[in-house]
């Protein structure tokens, strides 16, 4: 599809309808040829709604405020480059059409997942720049004993960063635990980020055949995985070490958090109020949260499903981690777990897990369940 709209700042938005129905064409790019005609067509007004942030966005939530037309050419697919003209409008930028033109787009996204992993040093030749690891305990000089389990679970820290006191009246003691992603400017951990694996394990199994073992110059390309799923699997990966830490030290009994944040203890910035990189955000605490059942479930999800991609690709987990065994359990806890007044976030994560493990395993309860 090609859009025509136009907002002309104090002139506000341009009305379409005068456009409608006029033609359109797709032509080829350096012989001029007319590939495609048709005709513009409504799509929507400036009162259409494209967030849910209504309250936060432009009026209506629209970002155009304008009107607009769509070039619909979904029925042409051939191979070439090709611009979009409308009569007495314009054409478009150059634009291409084959049957792998968003490799590019993947690649892209894929790689950028990478380079925001924390607990691990970025060097050549898989980044094109060096970065001691960050936030994690063992080798990041000066995070050791930074890393603080607390009991409190994300939804009780009464506040996005935490109460400061409250974290601290539930701190069992240092974590080891590392590897999640670095969320925007901060490095801080989300439940949300399990969405991440969620997506690339979606993708896969769509397309399995799009995807081969070193395709995104990971350090784990080679292993006889494709690449995409072992960056699904990074942040269960640290979910599993938390997981299986907390059971060891007798400070969790079979579930997770997933909210990991210093905001309590200090700024990003350091004392100095500059700027830093990650791997120098040494001098404030962190505190992971308390078990909770809505990351429990989140990631007993992501784990079957992982599982389940794996068995598409023919391979076993390089690490040896029984994935669907982590699901199961965390399942299992998280079903014992769950509290009334989260059920708004527990019910599409619950059934995501359910479905995920009576997939992999057939079994009934896993039905009931889901239904």
């Amino acid at each position: 599809y090609a859009y025509v709209y136009h907002w002309m700042g104090s002139g506000g938005g341009l009305d379409p309808k005068p456009l409608e129905g006029r033609p359109f064409s797709v032509i080829e790019v350096g012989t001029g040829r007319k590939r495609f005609e048709g005709k513009l067509a409504f799509r929507g007004g400036p009162e259409t709604q494209e967030t849910l942030h209504v309250s936060d966005s432009p009026p209506h939530g629209n970002f155009l405020k304008a009107g607009v037309l769509e070039a619909d050419f979904s029925a042409f697919s051939e191979p070439g480059m090709y611009v979009v003209s409308v009569e007495g409008v314009g054409c478009s930028w150059p634009f291409e059409i084959r049957p792998d033109v968003l490799r590019e787009a993947y690649t892209a996204t894929a790689r950028a997942l990478y380079h925001n992993r924390s607990g691990i040093e970025l060097k050549k030749p898989f980044a094109d720049f060096a970065r001691p690891a960050p936030h994690h305990p063992k080798l990041t000089p000066g995070f050791a004993g930074k890393l603080k389990y607390t009991t409190v679970p994300y939804q009780d820290w009464g506040s996005e960063g935490g109460d400061k006191a409250k974290l601290e009246a539930g701190f069992k003691g240092d974590l080891e635990a590392w590897g999640w992603y670095q969320d925007a400017g901060d490095w801080d951990s989300y439940v949300s980020h399990l969405r991440v694996p969620t997506e690339l394990l979606f993708a896969y199994e769509l397309r399995p055949e799009n995807f081969r073992d070193g395709d995104l110059n990971l350090p784990e390309s080679g292993n006889g995985v494709p690449d995409i799923l072992d960056e699904a699997a990074w942040l269960p990966r640290f979910c599993h070490r938390l997981r299986q830490e907390l059971l060891r030290k007798k400070w969790g009994t079979g579930g997770i958090g997933l909210r990991v944040a210093g905001d309590a203890f200090g700024s990003d910035l350091g004392p100095t109020e500059l700027g830093r990189g990650s791997h120098e955000d040494t001098d404030r605490i962190w505190a992971a949260s308390g078990e909770d059942a809505v990351s429990t479930f989140r990631y007993a999800a992501v784990a079957a499903h992982l599982q389940h991609a794996l068995n598409l690709a023919k391979a076993k987990d390089p690490q040896g981690v029984d994935w669907l065994k982590e699901a199961r359990e965390s399942y299992a806890w998280a079903l014992r777990n769950q509290r009334a007044k989260d059920e708004g976030e527990l019910k599409p994560i619950r059934a995501y897990a359910a479905a995920a493990l009576f997939r992999l395993t057939g079994e009934k309860p896993y039905e009931d369940r889901l239904r």
